[in-house]
This record gives structure tokens, sequence and C-alpha cells, in this order.
């Protein structure tokens, strides 16, 4: 959701705790306590330090990965956080195709996950393939029917092909969801 909103560095400043606080690569991993400074606030950062605390996580979670390939509990659960954690971070620093490349890989072990496809199908129209996100988030919609942000993604993508109509059905749904008890 931090990504959703833009907001980069708070997305990787949870991702660094959720590892700094998982029991198994807490202590198998060196990782720097700043390597997201707790204290920065929106602003602070510059495009330089961004990119330098993207590819630090990215090497942190890369290595986390492969710390114990052969831990049944990294290959089956930690492997799909793991890819969808990283399918993050490439998007954050605006590489979309690997991005792409994790989502789909973490999807292949839980395809059921309605998150991921939303996310496979943002990445996806960021690379102008809307067509195919389209079809991403309609696999979201499929098992979360109620799921407000696809719906709203959903409404992008029309508009981004000039279906303006369908783009508003899309918003309105969206807005019924998000005021519903």
């Amino acid at each position: 959701s931090c990504t959703n909103i833009l907001d980069d560095v708070k997305a990787m400043n949870y991702m660094k705790k959720w590892i700094a606080f998982n029991p198994i690569y807490s202590k198998s991993l060196i990782m720097d306590p700043n390597i997201i400074p707790d204290n920065l606030l929106e602003g602070d950062w510059k495009v330089e330090d961004l990119k330098k605390m993207n590819g630090d996580m990215i090497f942190l979670f890369t290595s986390a990965l492969q710390t114990n390939p052969n831990d049944p509990e990294l290959l089956v659960c930690s492997f799909f956080l793991f890819k969808q954690s990283l399918g993050v971070l490439y998007f954050i620093s605006r590489s979309y195709e690997k991005s792409v490349q994790m989502f789909k890989a973490a999807l292949s072990l839980d395809e059921k996950n309605y998150s991921l496809w939303n996310k496979l199908g943002a990445t996806l129209a960021h690379l102008g393939r809307v067509d195919e996100a389209m079809d991403a988030y309609h696999k979201a919609l499929e098992l979360k029917p109620n799921y407000v942000r696809v719906w709203v993604n959903l409404g992008i993508a029309h508009a981004f092909k000039d279906d303006y109509e369908e783009a508003a059905r899309f918003y309105l749904n969206s807005l019924s969801f998000s005021h519903s008890p």
C-alpha cells in the first residue's frame, strides 16, 4: 500500500523491519540497522539516497533467499514472501520487467492471492501492457470481488484505453464498495 501512494521509503522500511524480526533470517544475515533510517521524513532524501537504499534492500532480500536454499520453509513459504518482496523492490526501482518476473514466480506458489494479481497488473500497466494488466486485475476480482484497489486500477486501465464510460463504471463500483457498511 505504501508503494501505491508513492511512499517508497516507508515501503522499504516496513520490509526492513519484516526481515529484521524474522527469526530465521535475522540471525543468519548481517544487516545494517540504518539500511533504511527509521527517522527519515518525507523529503529528507535525495534520488541517489533512494537508489542506494533500494539497491541495498534488493541485495539484502536476495542474500536472504540464498541463505539456506535447502530449507523447506524458505522454498515453500518464505520463498513466496521473498519473491513478492523482491517484486515490490524492483517495482520501486522502476525495474518493471524484473518485478513482473518476481510476481509471476510468487503467483506460481500462490495463484489464489488476489493482492499479488493486482500487483502484477499494476506492474504490467506501468510497462504499457494494459490488456495483460486487465487480465491480471480480472483474476484478482474473481478471487475477491470487493477488492476496491482492483476496481480503481481497472478504471485507470480503461481510461488509458480511452474507454471513459467503462472507466467511470469501474470508479463508481469502487466507490460503492468503499462506502458499504
